[in-house]
Order: structure tokens, then sequence, then C-alpha cells
């Protein structure tokens, strides 16, 4: 019995190249360096308010940060500016 050889090659169209090209990269750039640079000390302490602050955000009713994982960004700023206005 042989193992199937085919292979197939694709191509992304103009606009398939232009959404690609305006997609982030991965995590490079100053902020990542910067995290790397500092003492892990110093990380965990970023750590810990960075949860802090979390637990205090609109959204997150139940204090535990969870909340944020079941409702969309969009959805979050679109019921913002509903109660906005």
């Amino acid at each position: 019995m042989h193992e199937d050889q085919r292979r197939v090659g694709l191509h992304l169209a103009p606009d398939g190249l232009k959404a690609i090209a305006a997609l982030p990269g991965p995590a490079e750039g100053i902020l990542p360096e910067a995290l790397a640079a500092i003492p892990s000390v110093a990380l965990q302490t970023l750590y810990i308010n960075l949860s802090e602050l979390i637990r205090h955000l609109p959204g997150n009713e139940n204090g535990n940060g969870n909340g944020f994982a079941t409702i969309p960004l969009a959805d979050m700023v679109k019921q913002q500016s509903e109660d906005d206005n």
C-alpha cells in the first residue's frame, strides 16, 4: 500500500496579502524586550498589581478576572458606549 503523495499549493489573493500584512507580528518590540530585561521580582510585582487591576475592571463582577474570557472586546466596547448614551 502506497502513502498518498499528493500536494496542494495555495496562494493568497492580493486582498489576502494586504490583510496578512496588516496583522501584528510575533511578540517582538520594545515591550517584550523591556519585560525580558527586568528582574524576576519586578515581573512578579507587575503580575500581582495587574491582577489586582483586572479584578476591578468593569465586566468582572466575579472578581477573579475570568469574566472577560466570555465577553468579546467589541461587545464590551459596544455595551460601554450604550451605557454612556
